[in-house]
């Protein structure tokens, strides 16, 4: 009567090739844990700017003078500016009223910016 069933060196070659393909898959695993802890930073600190300018756009400026402020989660220093529209832009005819919000997140190597349009500062208007 012959027996159904693995012998022991079926059974230990399986798990050898099995952790040998594990082996082989896990560094293209922890490249993508680390991209995706990079890309979770990224967003955190677009989050961050996009705060900053919703700030713009419902407390709007009492001047144009740029800011620099430094946050600690995610490290980031966000740089804001204030440009005028050129009378060369499509959008000249609305240079008394609004002037273009820059936000700037730097961190590392790396900027991220945002703009947006908000009302020039009463003092300011012509």
């Amino acid at each position: 009567m012959k027996k159904v069933g693995f012998t022991i060196i079926e059974v230990l070659l399986a798990i050898v090739l099995l952790s040998t393909a594990l082996l082989m898959l896990s560094p293209m695993q922890m490249g993508s844990l680390r991209r995706i802890m990079r890309q979770g930073g990224d967003l955190q600190r677009i989050y961050l700017l996009r705060e900053k300018l919703q700030t713009l756009l419902t407390t709007p400026p009492k001047t144009l003078k740029g800011a620099a402020e430094k946050r600690e989660k995610p490290p980031t220093e966000i740089k804001t500016s204030f440009h005028d529209i050129t009378k060369k832009s499509s959008l000249s005819q609305f240079s008394q009223d609004i002037v273009i919000a820059r936000v700037d997140g730097i961190h590392d190597d790396r900027t991220q910016t945002l703009i947006t349009f908000v009302p020039r500062p009463a003092k300011e208007q012509s």
